[in-house]
C-alpha cells in the first residue's frame, strides 16, 4: 500500500508542477491595470494582446486607446494594427472627441 501511495504522489507531483509554473509566469499580454499613465501620452494606442488566427494575416488584437485620461478598450479582428499608424490614430482621436462631446451632454 505504501508503494502505491508513493507512486500516486509522484504522479500527482509531475502533473501539478507544470500547472503551478504556468500560474506564476507572467504572460506576454498586458493589462490596463498594469499600465503606467505617466509613461503613456494621451491619445496613444497600446496593444494589449495579439492572437494569431487560422488564416494568414488575420489576427485578433485587443488594444487600449488613452482618451481624455480614460482607457478605451478595442477588440480588433483583421490585419494586425500598427499603434503608430497615423490613420488609425486620427480615427481613434475622432471617436474620442465624439465620445467626449456626447458625454458632456452637449449632443442629443
Amino acid at each position: 500500500m505504501t508503494k502505491k501511495l508513493a507512486s500516486f504522489f509522484i504522479v500527482l507531483t509531475f502533473l501539478a508542477v507544470p500547472l503551478v509554473s504556468l500560474a506564476q509566469s507572467p504572460g506576454a499580454e498586458k493589462s490596463v491595470a498594469n499600465l503606467n499613465l505617466a509613461d503613456i501620452a494621451d491619445e496613444s494606442i497600446v496593444v494589449l494582446s495579439t492572437d494569431e488566427g487560422g488564416v494568414a494575416g488575420y489576427v485578433h488584437q485587443q488594444y487600449a486607446f488613452l482618451c481624455s485620461g480614460q482607457w478605451e478598450i478595442v477588440d480588433h479582428y483583421g490585419a494586425p494594427i500598427d499603434p503608430k499608424d497615423r490613420n488609425l490614430l486620427l480615427s481613434e482621436r475622432r471617436m474620442c472627441s465624439q465620445r467626449t462631446f456626447s458625454d458632456d451632454g452637449s449632443e442629443d
